[in-house]
């Protein structure tokens, strides 16, 4: 099963109607549970809702504005994607996207001036600042570094991630990792603004890169860590990469000198989006078998994805004791015990745990337990992570267990 990690305004709208085609829309779940919308309409928890939603396995996809880390609610392995966006554009693109949306949350409050550009960037209540960090930390980002939780999952944890300002070369990289047909698109979802709104958002987008770069810049670390590593797996693809991206651009070039106001709507799932006919004739064009064949053949860089899973079950007296598993390997994963930061030692998760076992339908030999040689005064100086990342095991209450 595959996650598309959608956060919003970085070209999501789009990828949306090209997975729809790549997926089917019945094979596709919609899954926001912070959304107000989506608890109004659900009663069962998150877990529990996804679970009754993918087990007979007609899902394919799932997607939604929600953080990556979902393979811990059904304990299944997952393939995720996502896009990231220039942070501060990102968010002046929420900002004004209010005046063209008439179902935005705040726009009232924008449209009418009462909230102002530097109270949407910066007041934590709007939750705009670093957002889409958070959205790729996932719950690692509570419990630790955010933005080394971000970082961390971005490397090795996502199957594939790119970035909205090198759209067409992400999509096609996703294609390649995902077994994809050619990511043919018209955009979706472009904000609309009047002449003056569009000249008012391009000097405040300016200002605020002067005044709040400091503010987002966690964001843009990450942001610029996904440039990078994108640039460094492209390249490992060779010519047949820049071929296959060259007969792309020139595709969605002349498509998008023939788009007209579709460009403008929103894609919500609800059908099957259709390509309009100036855009499906270039299905039959040589430009989409060059495409075509590049996709077809093996890819020559994709790392396994880690998904991650497991908690901390004792951190009392001397002992450390817990289990922890990778989702796409059969085989016993090492987990990192820091103090204060610092590694003191590493352990095998091969001890047998029939109660994980059952619970979520894994292999038994998941556990860990550790004896230290002095006694645990504080459990919060301690921390487990992940082989050599720094996600980090949770310690959930309810799950506490004598060993």
């Amino acid at each position: 099963m595959d996650d598309f990690v959608h956060v919003p305004k970085a070209s999501g709208s789009t990828l949306r109607t090209i997975v729809s085609r790549q997926y089917g829309v019945d094979h596709i779940l919609y899954f926001e549970p912070n959304s107000p919308h989506w608890q109004k309409d659900h009663h069962e928890t998150p877990a529990q809702s996804l679970k009754h939603e993918t087990e007979n396995g007609a899902i394919k996809l799932i997607t939604g504005h929600h953080a990556f880390g979902q393979h811990q609610l059904i304990a299944r392995p997952m393939r995720c994607f996502s896009l990231l966006r220039e942070p501060i554009s990102r968010a002046m693109s929420e900002y004004y996207y209010a005046f063209s949306y008439r179902h935005h949350p705040l726009r009232e409050e924008i449209c009418s001036g009462q909230l102002t550009v530097e109270a949407f960037l910066t007041e934590p209540q709007f939750g705009i600042r670093n957002a889409q960090l958070r959205m790729i930390a996932g719950d690692w980002g509570l419990s630790g570094d955010p933005e080394r939780a971000a970082i961390d999952n971005a490397a090795h944890c996502f199957s594939a991630i790119g970035l909205t300002e090198r759209f067409e070369e992400s999509a096609l990289y996703i294609a390649k990792v995902l077994g994809w047909k050619p990511p043919i698109f018209v955009k979706r979802n472009v904000t609309q603004l009047d002449r003056r709104e569009a000249e008012a958002r391009r000097q405040s987008e300016t200002e605020a890169q002067d005044r709040f770069f400091w503010e987002f810049a966690p964001e843009y670390r990450l942001y610029h860590f996904v440039d990078k590593l994108l640039t460094q797996r492209i390249a490992a693809e060779g010519d047949a990469f820049q071929k296959a991206l060259d007969a792309y651009r020139g595709i969605q070039g002349q498509i998008e000198r023939l788009a007209n106001d579709e460009v403008f709507e929103t894609y919500e799932f609800h059908h099957a989006d259709q390509l309009p006919p100036y855009a499906l004739r270039f299905v039959e064009s040589e430009a989409y078998r060059i495409i075509e064949d590049y996709l077809a053949e093996p890819i020559r860089n994709s790392p396994q994805p880690r998904n991650y899973y497991g908690f901390v079950d004792v951190c009392q007296g001397n002992l450390i004791a817990g289990w922890a598993l990778d989702l796409w390997r059969d085989t016993p994963i090492e987990v990192t015990i820091l103090r204060r930061g610092q590694k003191i030692l590493k352990a095998n998760c091969a001890l047998i745990r029939a109660d994980v076992a059952e619970r979520i339908n894994s292999r038994p030999e998941v556990g860990f337990r550790v004896e230290l040689n002095e006694p645990i005064g504080d459990p919060k100086e301690y921390s487990v992570c992940f082989e050599n990342t720094s996600l980090t095991l949770r310690q959930p209450q309810s799950l506490t267990r004598k060993l």
